[in-house]
């Protein structure tokens, strides 16, 4: 049973947190590929960096990346942990750093058989731009 959740921003003294939640994440994974490509000195390049805590547990990921000047939104939750809310909290943190810090536009992108996360990220009003076999764009405008 998960009782006290908090997101913690990522900074030099807790880094460890995201390699925590790696291992915790399971097959979540197979959906999040963004440390797969990259190696965790990416965050350096971050807007913003954040984990969901819970009771000691890494239990969620998420971050705003400035790549050519797009601001894109990567989140991810650990299995098990999935359903519960955690991913609207984090979408909520990285909305709320968008809107304070006057970043005009959010993109992320999504597989397509994920129509979870897709719906998730409609009802906080996220707007298909594209969508292939294999995933989707989507865009907030803030």
């Amino acid at each position: 049973m998960v009782k006290v959740v908090k997101i913690v921003i990522i900074n030099d003294s807790n880094v460890n947190l995201i390699n925590e939640f790696i291992e915790n994440a399971g097959d979540s994974l197979n959906s999040f590929r963004y440390f797969k490509e990259r190696s965790l000195k990416s965050i350096n390049n971050h807007l913003y960096t954040c984990v969901l805590v819970s009771d000691g547990v890494s239990l969620g990921y998420g971050h705003l990346d400035l790549e050519n000047d797009i601001v894109w939104l990567g989140i991810a939750i650990a299995q098990g942990y999935k359903g519960r809310g955690f991913g609207k909290k984090i979408m909520l943190s990285l909305i709320n750093f968008a809107e304070r810090n006057k970043i005009t536009k959010i993109r992320l992108s999504v597989d397509v058989v994920n129509s979870n996360a897709t719906n998730l990220y409609k009802s906080l009003g996220f707007k298909m731009l594209t969508k292939n076999r294999h995933n989707c764009i989507m865009q907030k405008d803030i």
